[in-house]
């Protein structure tokens, strides 16, 4: 039997698993190679069945050869393999974004020897393959030849730029694209976390100038665990802060001044406490029911709670405003839109969003940096 070396082409599509392997191995052994397709050369090198001739070669069986004479062998390997092998959505991902360059040069070639190609079928009388030739750029045939959306690949990119070593993995099974992106989203928001840790301690993060006439505060209260975008929904964007360190926070608030102090059932006697030594009278819990099954050991806890306070005599349009809302809760802690939307019909004057996790329209904020605020 002649020996052929693997093509670059097909080396990009991900290797047999062994047991993928043994089960093709099996069935040339029992079923005779002649029912399965041949095996594709082009140049001298094998594009297409680098497993069914490794297999060949080891049960010393004669496999049937055919030379690719085509204009497109990157988009037959493709066409050939996705029919046949059983790949993952970021598997197939990996393999558009790894073939680009190729079908870019054969985009090219296609328009300087054809002119621009009307979209069609050529079939190859070797193999039986259909290979489907698109109009468009490179990364939209990649898409529609492998099945994979665009923004996909573009993931992938983004993965070799930052941890190019995670592709392999890819390839090879052990995690997907979506893992990925967790996991580099709790790393960047490590670090983020880090460096709010060293701006307070060095004074770089201020307060807005001047006093508030509303408050509302959600502090990261200190339950002992890190960011983990896959974790509880509740994990706080801002580095967490003992009792003692959040009793001396010097709110900016005015003579006459409503607070609104965010807690959860673990805290909620620390916020009582919290309260009394700003300097707050309190007066009520608003409590937020956030409609799905949280975490908890002795209860389900769906409900979290929003302590109110004043101090001085500020303004209050009280109308028929409820102590309860319910609304399904998003990521990070973010508290619902209709709490600001009640907050903005009841009270008048400036108003603090400390420990902000996004913007609001009316609002000044004292958190993350505005960019990130605006994040969803």
């Amino acid at each position: 039997m002649q020996n052929y070396k693997e093509h670059e082409l097909s080396k990009i599509i991900p290797s047999m698993t062994d047991e993928e392997y043994n089960n093709l191995k099996k069935d040339i052994k029992e079923n005779g190679f002649n029912a399965r397709f041949p095996i594709i050369i082009f140049k001298d090198q094998i594009l297409d069945g680098r497993h069914r001739y490794k297999a060949c070669k080891e049960l010393n069986v004669e496999p049937k050869f055919e030379a690719y004479e085509g204009i497109s062998p990157a988009s037959f390997v493709i066409s050939a393999n996705v029919s046949r092998r059983n790949l993952t959505a970021s598997q197939l991902a990996v393999v558009a974004e790894e073939f680009l360059p190729e079908l870019e040069v054969e985009a090219k070639n296609r328009q300087r020897e054809h002119g621009e190609t009307a979209p069609g079928k050529k079939k190859s009388l070797m193999t039986g393959v259909s290979q489907v030739i698109h109009k468009g750029k490179s990364r939209e045939q990649a898409s529609k030849l492998l099945g994979v959306g665009t923004t996909y690949i573009q993931d992938v990119k983004a993965i070799r730029k930052r941890e190019p070593k995670l592709i392999q993995d890819i390839k090879d099974k052990k995690i997907t694209i979506s893992e990925i992106k967790k996991q580099f989203k709790t790393e960047d928001k490590q670090k983020d976390i880090a460096q709010q840790r060293k701006d307070i301690a060095s004074g770089k993060i201020k307060l807005p100038e001047g006093k508030f006439e509303v408050i509302a505060i959600d502090p990261p209260w200190p339950y002992g665990g890190k960011y983990d975008a896959s974790s509880r929904r509740v994990s706080s964007p801002y580095p967490e802060m003992q009792i003692e360190d959040l009793k001396k926070i010097n709110l900016p608030a005015s003579d006459d001044c409503v607070l609104w102090l965010w807690t959860t059932h673990k805290f909620i006697f620390d916020a009582k406490d919290l309260m009394d030594k700003w300097g707050f009278d309190y007066k009520g819990i608003l409590t937020w029911d956030k409609q799905d099954l949280g975490m908890g050991s002795w209860l389900r806890m769906q409900c979290e709670f929003c302590l109110l306070g004043i101090k001085g005599k500020p303004t209050w349009n009280l109308k028929n405003e409820r102590d309860m809302l319910s609304e399904k809760r998003r990521e990070h802690s973010r508290k619902p839109a209709s709490f600001y939307k009640m907050v903005d019909s009841l009270c008048i004057g400036r108003k603090l969003d400390y420990f902000s996790r996004e913007k609001h329209e009316g609002w000044e904020q004292l958190g993350n940096t505005p960019e990130k605020l605006g994040e969803k």
